[in-house]
């Protein structure tokens, strides 16, 4: 008998306790080694997330280990945890805030007697961690929480740790990191604790999630350090986690909502519509409504499986279940899932060792004819997140706390018809990232060819394999069907003949081999008389059927002269996608167009009734829709060689069925088919139509996205071209609208395409069209954006795998991921570094291709690019390996990589050793390429010392040293286009530019990124150059290098635009943009032509009023050069530079003061100023704020004019224009004053204010007295417009917390809430249109609204995509302008 260890005891006896929940926090402060410096707010961060924490159930253990020594910490804790007797279900989070240092060895934490000189004195982080890794401690929830300068570096010692001591843990323990900032990157006093603080507070999760997770704390902590622009980014990683993350409760979750995290219903709807497939197979028949269970063996295959369900640690890998056509892939898949029914009479028949656990919720998916997209919908509406993308949806997995079993069955029959791309795109993206994860258990039925999709974390059952099935078990299968005891009314001539039918069994199998469709489609046609033997005839074995070929022949042979007739009427099912074919509609016009023969319905009818046994009836948006039984018959009936004629027939036969609208006689493809409106692109793309089809630009309107989005890669006409860029432009948005809201949206891309006969189609029957727009942010080059990564994405290579072309990217995510250019979807994501990876270049070893990635882990590493597996790791750079490239040395490929600890290392890819260590510069090695000179490969590499040097590679020697460049572009490749040299570089500027290398001269400048573009490599696709470029805007673009020519004038801005205003006077309807182009702009207002480029700041514009000045217009902007400017808007001339500022100009606000006009503008540097318009002198400088002013706004008070400001000080301020003096400090609010407007309530001036304190308030500007606090908001209101509704004053407020407020001036009540919005709102516009007030509000969610606010009745959505807006205006008759990113969007109402 085995010994039980103590702990075992304790483990088992911890599992079944409640979960303990322990915090350690450390914050150290002061320090006696004079040379390191004091942290004063390092033990307040200790004691703010012990208030954060405390609340959700948290024991505070340990409080005096700040004042230990470094020798002390981890023997005092690991004491206290072996003492706790800490077991599986206990939870520990470390924290702690203090110095931390980086080395070249490790990462350490500095306690208070650290000396600066020695880290022996020093606290190594992975040292803090290790008490709760292995040993007596079997701790099974940890996280470390690093709060120091360089806390990357400390997390990525304690991950590596965790990693290394894995196999120590009988069962999976989470070992979480939380770092508050980079591996090379300093920590800002308070900052982390800020964003923790801010992202518990407003959590971001629904009622069913109890906890959030480590992964959503992270994003929401960066997104706070981005909004208050703190340079630091946090960071975290996970070791070996059990997919539970009990450390952040939710405060919304409720507990014991029914159903848990899967949506019952749902997966209910899921089963139903799946039942279809899988029940008769699992019962071993044809049809569900066949009487009787004739499953047979494959009881190895359902012990194996039924034992890894058990399991009560999962091993991360897949189960894969494979076979030639026939093998019963779908059987057993059917069965297991058969079999999970606690009431289920089979399992009393079954081996109890081939019995999966009772009850077990399984999710079933059905692939055929399903797309990767269709999939990730089905699979996330079950988890109860419809609208989640496949990135959110891998999240959400990855993350999910309870265990998930999924089956996918029938992945080789994905997508179109005879076409496999679309089921290696799901094996790739979607499948193959959840083989490893911790709780879902993965079971994928397909053909071989697809299996190489998954990676290296499957296991495979190959049922052809003699291990699974032998020729008994078909023969026992085929016997069974013939006897037909289960059927009382069974006509079956073998019934009560136990011998013959064993006899003829054993015939069928020695034919049928190992395929049970083979031997049930025989003995079934026996059984029917379809088929008929004679077995006292010498050779009767050989007359029966080998194959499903031959089988389904030998069925169609029975019909006799009416054989071409069953098969005419059947082929459209071979062809047919998606869940079937219509009976009612679509059959017959396809089997008429495929054979030129008339198909009338009683032909349909008399095909049911005499072929019926090989059809399989399914529903489809309530229609009755039907498909064959199996994929071996579609191949059969397709013509071999003609797949494209016969979809330009079922193209032209689905057009021929489409609706005229009689009053416009056009197609009314709101009435059409559904199915032709899922499946039409799908057709037509195969016949290469699409380009036709798309010429009537309403289909774009309402055709199913994600098949034309797929489909869309085949058009190869430049009005193609131009269609497909408009409709790829903002798909991730409308793909999800209504019809008519995407109509909008294409409508409004195709003005900013300057395509004005797609905008002029596309705005039919809206009620806001579309009038002009700007089209900066957009490119008919670009092939496809390539979404996935989750962070910045820093570099990017192109190879060919498979005889396929494919980009790999890499990202500060820590991924790599590889994409295929054909259709940008993703083929895998390679995991394995531990911080942000920085470059990537492609090589051939052993006949194929891989894959070197360099990161900030300091390692490079290898990877397969056929399977996506790791081949090496490349250690010995002691900092971040910045930059890498392949040659050829002697015959064998090598690696070259650079670091920022001055070197650059030359490896053997063939068995990953170490070269030779290139030494010389004396600063960060930042980049390399490789070239030949003289017949030698060499090394060309950069540095921040701003040198450049030549290495021969073949013995490591420095060839050269090249000075003189003081700065560098951030990357170029170079290309051949229509047979000239070009230069493809990109820039911090977020542009692309191509260059002609003959003469120099530039060919094309690309824009469309939103931020840095970081790195470029060149490919051919089908025959056309192509850029692939890399952006900190998190995505991959890709640019047809061909088309350039065709890429229009550009006239708008090329950076964000700050600020919108319209003008509307008798002789001038002009709108003017402010942005950080350092430009301001003037646009016609009705036809969108530039009138002038205000040019002349040298930082952003951020603001911008108007004024007239002499009888002459003027615009006067302000901007973060920390001047204002003044222009004449007749001809755009400079008029006066307003200096004084001493920081950046934030707002400005027109008045008049004694006749002559004046602007009074604020600024960062705490000041407001009043300027004279005419001569441009500085009036009066307004002191008394104390922190930065952000807004004004003027009023007239007593018949003065008066400035009304608000700050960061929590204050806000009335002046008396004139002579500058300060009439009043209104103080109430609690937090930032964003924004002000003025108003008059019973013929009293007032201000309304909005603030981060979430509250309103009113303010009489006659006596400053608060009038009203207005409180409902739940996060911060930022923008606030009044306006005046049934003859009373209204205030319209905007807030973070989603939602518009409208509040009655005059007594301060909550006249309505309106929602709809999905994001915060960011700023709102009050106007009257057809006579009614109405407000217009935009938002984060990239929608402006339209509110009636009689009614307060929500009339318009009006999607856009782009940086979302947080600025709008409306002009004359009801124009409507607002920006998006770099863009203008004009629109108005017919």
């Amino acid at each position: 008998m085995p010994v039980r260890r103590g702990t075992d005891v304790i483990d088992e006896q911890r599992s079944a306790s409640a979960q303990r929940k322990f915090l350690i926090t450390v914050g150290v402060s002061a320090y006696r080694d004079d040379q390191i410096p004091d942290l004063p707010g390092a033990v307040e961060d200790a004691e703010r997330v012990r208030r954060l924490l405390a609340p959700m159930g948290y024991e505070v253990v340990l409080p005096g280990l700040a004042a230990m020594s470094a020798r002390d910490v981890p023997v005092e804790v690991q004491r206290w945890a072996v003492r706790e007797k800490l077991g599986a279900q206990d939870v520990v989070v470390v924290y702690f805030a203090g110095h931390g240092v980086a080395e070249v060895d490790r990462h350490y934490l500095q306690l208070s007697d650290a000396e600066a000189a020695l880290t022996a004195t020093a606290l190594a982080s992975e040292d803090l961690a290790r008490p709760f890794m292995g040993g007596q401690v079997q701790l099974g929830h940890l996280l470390v929480i690093l709060d120091t300068c360089y806390a990357g570096a400390g997390t990525n010692d304690i991950a590596r740790l965790a990693g290394e001591l894995i196999r120590s843990q009988p069962k999976a323990a989470g070992r979480w990191t939380l770092a508050a900032a980079r591996g090379k990157q300093t920590a800002r006093d308070n900052a982390f604790v800020d964003a923790l603080a801010d992202t518990l507070a407003h959590p971001q999760a629904g009622a069913r999630q109890e906890f959030l997770s480590v992964r959503e704390v992270t994003t929401r902590i960066n997104a706070y350090f981005k909004d208050k622009e703190i340079p630091q980014r946090a960071s975290h990683s996970v070791v070996d986690s059990d997919g539970q993350v009990p450390f952040f409760s939710n405060p919304a979750h409720i507990p014991d909502l029914p159903a848990g995290d899967l949506d019952v219903a749902t997966l209910a709807l899921l089963r139903k519509r799946v039942d279809r497939h899988f029940v008769p197979r699992a019962r071993g028949v044809e049809h569900a409504g066949d009487v009787g269970d004739y499953f047979t063996a494959r009881t190895t295959a359902l012990r194996e499986l039924a034992a890894w369900l058990h399991a009560e640690r999962h091993d991360r890998r897949a189960r894969v279940v494979t076979g030639q056509p026939g093998s019963g892939k779908s059987a057993l898949l059917g069965r297991l899932i058969l079999l999970t029914e606690p009431d289920e009479p089979a399992r009393a028949r079954t081996d109890p060792d081939a019995l999966p656990p009772a009850g077990l919720q399984i999710v079933p998916l059905h692939a055929r004819r399903a797309t990767r997209d269709s999939l990730t919908r089905d699979l996330a509406t079950t988890l109860g997140a419809p609208e989640a993308d496949l990135d959110e949806l891998l999240q959400i997995l990855a993350e999910r706390p309870a265990p998930l079993v999924i089956v996918v069955d029938a992945l080789d029959e994905a997508g179109t018809a005879g076409d496999p791309n679309e089921g290696m795109r799901i094996g790739r993206e979607l499948l193959r990232p959840m083989t490893s994860m911790p709780t879902v258990r993965l079971i994928i039925g397909t053909r071989a060819p697809l299996i190489r999709t998954f990676g290296r974390a499957i296991e495979v059952l190959d049922l052809d394999d003699p291990t699974y099935i032998d020729r008994g078990d078909v023969a026992a299968y085929a016997r069974d069907v013939l006897l037909d005891v289960h059927d009382p009314d069974s006509r079956s001539p073998y019934r009560g003949n136990a011998s013959l039918a064993a006899t003829i069994g054993h015939a069928i199998a020695d034919r049928a081999g190992t395929s049970f469709l083979v031997a049930r489609m025989t003995a079934t046609a026996l059984v029917h008389g379809q088929i008929t033997i004679d077995t006292t005839t010498p050779g009767w074995r050989n007359t029966l059927p080998r194959d499903a070929t031959e089988a389904f022949a030998a069925y169609l042979a029975r019909f006799g002269p009416n054989r071409p007739k069953v098969e005419r009427l059947l082929r459209p099912l071979a062809y047919a996608q998606g869940a079937g074919l219509p009976w009612s509609t679509l059959w017959g016009p396809l089997a008429e167009a495929l054979s030129g023969i008339p198909c009338p319905r009683d032909d349909l009818r008399w095909l049911q009734e005499h072929a019926g046994a090989y059809l399989l009836e399914n529903t489809a948006h309530h229609d009755s829709v039907f498909r064959l039984f199996h994929e071996t018959m579609a191949e059969h009936l397709r013509s071999s060689g003609h797949d494209r004629q016969a979809h330009h027939s079922i193209t032209t036969a689905l057009l021929g069925q489409v609706p005229i609208d009689p009053v416009t006689s056009r197609r009314d493809w709101a009435n059409a088919h559904p199915y032709i409106r899922d499946h039409l692109a799908t057709h037509a793309a195969a016949a290469s139509q699409l380009d036709d089809l798309i010429t009537d630009l309403l289909y774009l309107v309402h055709a199913n996205p994600d098949q034309l989005l797929v489909a869309l890669h085949t058009v190869t006409t430049n009005q193609g071209r131009i269609t497909a860029a408009i409709y790829r432009h903002s798909a991730t948005t409308h793909r999800h609208l209504t019809t008519r809201r995407r109509q909008r949206l294409l409508a409004i891309d195709a003005a900013r395409f300057n395509a004005p006969h797609h905008q002029t189609v596309l705005s039919q029957g809206l009620t806001w069209v579309p009038r002009w727009a700007t089209g900066q942010q957009t490119a008919i080059a670009l092939r496809a954006t390539l979404t996935g990564h989750t962070s910045w994405v820093n570099a990017v290579a192109v190879a060919e795998v498979d005889g396929q072309l494919v980009a790999l990217t890499t990202s500060r995510d820590e991924t790599v991921r590889v994409w295929d250019l054909r259709d940008g979807s993703l083929r895998a994501t390679l995991i394995g570094h531990t911080n942000s990876v920085t470059a990537v270049a492609v090589a051939e070893v052993d006949g194929q291709p891989v894959a070197v990635t360099t990161s900030d882990d300091e390692t490079a590493r290898v990877w397969n690019l056929g399977d996506g597996t790791e081949r090496a790791t490349l250690t010995g750079h002691t900092n971040s390996v910045t930059a890498v490239a392949v040659a050829e040395v002697d015959g064998q490929p090598v690696a070259v990589t650079t670091s920022e600890d001055h070197t650059a290392r030359v490896w053997n890819l063939g068995d990953g050793s170490l070269r030779a260590t290139l030494t010389g510069h004396t600063n960060s090695v930042t980049a390399v390429a490789v070239a030949e000179v003289d017949g030698q490969p060499v090394a060309v590499t950069i540095s921040y010392d701003n040198t450049v040097r030549v290495w021969d590679l073949r013995d490591g020697t420095e060839r050269a040293t090249l000075t003189g460049h003081t700065s560098w572009i951030n990357a170029v490749a170079v290309a051949e286009v229509d047979g000239q040299p070009v230069a493809v570089t990109t820039n911090d500027d977020k542009t692309v530019r191509v260059w002609d290398l003959r003469d120099g001269s530039l060919r094309a400048t690309l824009t469309g990124h939103t931020n840095s573009v970081t790195a470029v490599a060149v490919a051919e696709v089908d025959g056309q150059p192509v850029a692939l470029t890399t952006s900190h805007d998190n995505t991959v673009r890709v640019w047809d290098l061909a088309i350039l020519a065709e890429e229009r004038e550009r006239k708008g801005h090329t950076a964000d635009i700050k600020q919108i205003i319209a003008i509307s006077k008798p002789n001038l309807a002009v709108l003017i943009t402010a942005s950080e182009d350092h430009t301001a702009r003037v646009w016609d207002l009705r036809d969108g032509s530039l009138r002038a480029t205000l040019i002349g700041h040298t930082n952003s514009v951020t603001a911008v009023a108007v004024a007239e000045v002499d009888g002459q217009p003027v615009a006067v902007t302000t901007s973060d050069d920390e001047t204002a400017r003044v222009w004449n808007l007749g001809d755009g001339s400079l008029r006066a530079t307003l200096t004084g500022h001493t920081n950046s100009v934030n707002a400005v606000a027109v008045a008049e003061v004694d006749g002559r006009p004046v602007a009074v503008t604020t600024s960062d540097d705490e000041t407001a100023r009043v300027w004279d318009l005419r001569d441009g002198t500085e009036r009066a400088t307004l002191t008394g704020h104390t922190n930065w002013i952000n807004a004004v706004a003027v009023a007239e008070v007593d018949g003065q004019p008066v400035a009304v400001t608000t700050g960061h000080d929590i204050t806000v301020r009335v002046w008396n224009v004139g002579d500058g003096t300060e009439r009043a400090t209104l103080i109430g609010h609690t937090s930032w004053v964003n924004a002000v407007a003025v108003a008059e309530v019973d013929g009293r001036p007032v201000a309304v204010t909005t603030s981060h304190d979430n509250t309103v308030r009113v303010w009489n500007l006659g006596d400053g007295t608060e009038r009203a606090t207005l409180t409902g908001h739940t996060s911060w209101v930022n923008a606030v417009a009044v306006a005046e509704v049934d003859g009373r004053p209204v205030a319209v407020t905007t807030s973070y917390d989603n939602t518009v407020r409208v509040w009655d001036l005059r007594d301060g009540s909550l006249r309505a809430t309106l929602t709809g919005h999905t994001n915060s709102v960011t700023a709102v516009a009050v106007a009257e249109v057809d006579g009614q007030p109405v407000a217009l509000t935009t938002s984060d969610d990239e929608t402006v609204r339209v509110w009636d606010l009689l009614s307060n009745a929500e009339i318009e959505v009006i999607d856009y995509s782009g940086y979302p807006t947080s600025d709008l205006c409306l002009g004359p008759g009801s124009t409507l302008a607002f920006r998006a990113g770099w863009d203008v969007i004009v629109l108005t109402t017919k």
